[in-house]
């Protein structure tokens, strides 16, 4: 597989999660926030998200194995500076997701990690609101940048 091939395969999986999450919340009906109050998320949100990460995952290794920076670098601000979900919940499986791309930021050239670095520092500009996992893909950025 090229890494053409490859980084379509990563935007792929971003967004069947989406068409999934939508098809979800559409057959939920028009009562499914307050169920989702008294009940928690259904299951079938579990397994959604669930089989994304492993698809993720499964993703990024194989962009991580071609040892390509450029490769690395697209995938890479793909999944930290442009991939958005279309509601709450979307956005922070997104957010939840970006330690995924730990394996890529690895492959980067300096350049391209200092480029992702100022371009995600833009996007969280307020450090405090980080998951933790998010501090972890700043730290590895910026050891990437030097």
């Amino acid at each position: 597989m090229e890494g053409a091939d490859r980084l379509e395969a990563l935007r792929q999986c971003y967004a069947e999660y989406l068409d999934e999450r939508r098809m979800l919340l559409q057959a939920g009906g028009a009562f499914q926030g307050v169920s989702r109050f008294f009940t928690g998320p259904p299951a079938g949100e579990r397994v959604m998200a669930q089989r994304f990460l492993l698809q993720l995952e499964g993703c990024v290794a194989q962009l991580a194995e071609t040892g390509e920076a450029e490769l690395a670098a697209q995938a890479a601000v793909f999944m930290l500076l442009e991939a958005e979900g279309f509601d709450y919940n979307s956005q922070l499986m997104f957010q939840a997701a970006e330690s995924y791309c730990l394996p890529l930021l690895a492959v980067l050239a300096p350049a391209d990690a200092r480029r992702l670095l100022a371009g995600y520092t833009a996007r969280y500009p307020k450090r405090k609101l980080l998951l933790p996992k998010q501090e972890q893909v700043l730290a590895a950025l910026a050891r990437a940048a030097e």
